[in-house]
């Protein structure tokens, strides 16, 4: 299970470096380990994930910026097999493309929660809002820890200003998780890096918003960049 997690590189010594973890671990529990995990594996073992996982945060370099490498035009190329619904305002389902939007940069979108949804249905009814675009996996990676992996935001919305807000919705339980936390921190000094290369020429802000700051925030989107962070 541990060497299983995200937080372990997929390397052949990386099991010899678990071995003293799990000797510390099994001793710990006594000379009831076998009938203890017999009957509570998955807990114990979701437990250690997160011990190591927490240790890796710990001890890991932030990644840094410094310079603007390249600059991409942002031109998804979206194909999906999902039945398509024009009601999207109506029950929420993950098997549905949604079509019909005023300000989406492609006619269909799709989503993985309700509260992503509402968020692109807020956006698209805003004036000040120019368009939108549902972000998929590769679109705009961020990298976000020292070990190279990369998080990937749910929306872009780009307002008539041209001020350019890179969106994450997650559910209330995710939102004090040390993940999503580094995972903000890591989006905010890219847009600040972003938005202070010369070549960029263009403003950048990050919004991470809560499935109860979107309800909050009743169709507002004024509301909802305030009730974020």
């Amino acid at each position: 299970m541990v060497l299983a997690s995200s937080a372990v590189p997929a390397r052949k010594s990386e099991r010899a470096a678990l071995t003293p973890l799990l000797d510390a671990f099994f001793e710990g529990l006594g000379n009831k380990a076998v009938e203890v995990l017999s009957a509570n594996l998955d807990r114990a073992g979701a437990r250690l994930v997160r011990l190591v996982e927490s240790e890796q945060r710990r001890f890991m370099a932030k990644p840094s910026f410094e310079e603007v490498v390249e600059i991409k035009v942002l031109d998804p190329v979206r194909v999906t097999d999902k039945d398509v619904s024009g009601n999207r305002h109506g029950a929420f389902s993950k098997a549905l493309a949604y079509e019909g939007w005023n300000r989406g940069m492609l006619p269909l979108a799709w989503f993985d929660s309700a509260p992503e949804r509402t968020v692109a249905n807020i956006v698209d009814d805003v004036e000040a809002v120019a368009w939108w675009v549902r972000l998929h996996i590769g679109d705009l990676p961020i990298l976000w820890n020292g070990a190279g992996q990369q998080y990937n935001p749910d929306l872009i919305v780009i307002e008539i200003d041209y001020t350019h807000w890179v969106v994450e919705v997650k559910m209330d339980t995710e939102m004090t998780s040390a993940d999503v936390q580094a995972k903000r921190e890591a989006a905010k000094r890219w847009a600040n890096h972003v938005s202070a290369d010369s070549g960029v020429g263009t403003k950048w802000r990050y919004l991470l918003v809560s499935e109860s700051d979107v309800n909050d925030a009743k169709g507002s989107w004024d509301a909802l960049k305030k009730l974020g962070s």
